[in-house]
């Protein structure tokens, strides 16, 4: 599958792996009823189970809102599979009120 095939959105499902440099942690992605939701970890910041909502998957773009202790988030990035692994490359996250950066994702299982 190169970047530019369509994702099914059933291949976000699972335990994934980020990184946000310096932050990095874990998030997990679920179907909940006709829509995937689920739960994000920060390892670095100290914050567990924050919420991630609004999932979409277009083709090969994600985007999601990662609801946390510190405000809201919307994440997006490119879908791509590498070696096997679906990766999210090219991840841009930006707050509601100011601050963005890029992150990357490997999905775990």
């Amino acid at each position: 599958m190169n970047a530019n095939s369509c994702i099914p959105i059933s291949d976000i499902e699972g335990r994934w792996s980020w990184i946000q440099d310096p932050w990095y942690g874990e998030f997990v992605l679920k179907k909940d009823g006709d829509s995937h939701a689920g739960t994000l970890n920060d390892v670095f910041e100290g914050t567990y189970g924050d919420k991630i909502v609004d999932v979409t998957v277009s083709n090969n773009h994600i985007k999601f809102t990662r609801d946390g202790r510190f405000g809201i988030q919307h994440w997006e990035g490119t879908l791509k599979e590498e070696d096997g692994v679906l990766k999210i490359i090219d991840g841009r996250w930006s707050k509601e009120h100011g601050s963005s950066g890029s992150f990357s994702a490997d999905k775990k299982d």
